[in-house]
């Protein structure tokens, strides 16, 4: 038997509690239904349990809650076939999918000092919904003038942070003075996050 993850598709999802579908079929000697076995964050469901669309060849569960946000979800599906004349032949596959976890709005370090010692060189925006969604921070002086601005995120994972930093600089490129700054996150033209920041040197 091939299985083929239909849905969730994706490393990370938004919804909660989405629906799996498993497109599941074999060419030579049949799928033996009764064999299949779906497991899901350790939940062993069979036939029964889950809806089988024979016409199109996949399975569908919908879990009955939701997943807490940033929970992994691990599912295996094992199946085997029916040949007629010798031993079933049986297969598995792994998934693994997190649900996106709730994202405060951070700024780190605070303060920061872009000064090449090697340490707090640039300063990190965490804002709602950046695994899904750009947003554009934009910086401004004490006399309200904007200095810097930049779209930052979508992101990967955590780890990808340079995409939504800022290095202390003016969109030219020239090193801005010590002091106090006001920073806004907007995400599809809403404020998401604002707030101050420190730069020393």
């Amino acid at each position: 038997p091939v299985p083929f993850l239909l849905e969730p598709a994706g490393f990370m999802i938004r919804n909660p509690q989405p629906e799996i579908v498993i497109a599941l079929s074999d060419s030579l000697s049949g799928l033996d239904l009764l064999s299949v076995v779906l497991k899901v964050n350790g939940l062993e469901l069979r036939d029964g349990d889950f809806v089988w669309n024979a016409a199109g060849g996949y399975l569908n569960y919908l879990p009955p809650e939701p997943f807490p946000p940033g929970d992994t979800l691990y599912f295996t599906l094992w199946a085997c076939d029916q040949p007629d004349y010798c031993s079933p032949n049986c297969d598995s596959m792994n998934w693994y999918i997190t649900i996106e976890p709730y994202i405060n709005c951070l700024v780190h370090p605070n303060p920061f000092s872009p000064n090449n010692d090697g340490y707090n060189e640039i300063v990190i925006f965490d804002y709602p919904g950046m695994f899904f969604k750009e947003g554009k921070v934009s910086i401004f002086d004490i006399r309200n003038i904007m200095v810097w601005q930049k779209p930052v995120g979508p992101i990967d994972s955590f780890s990808d942070f340079l995409k939504r930093s800022w290095n202390g600089k003016d969109n030219s490129g020239k090193l801005l003075p010590e002091g106090i700054y006001i920073y806004i996150i907007e995400v599809d033209d809403k404020v998401v996050c604002n707030g101050t920041l420190i730069l020393t040197r």
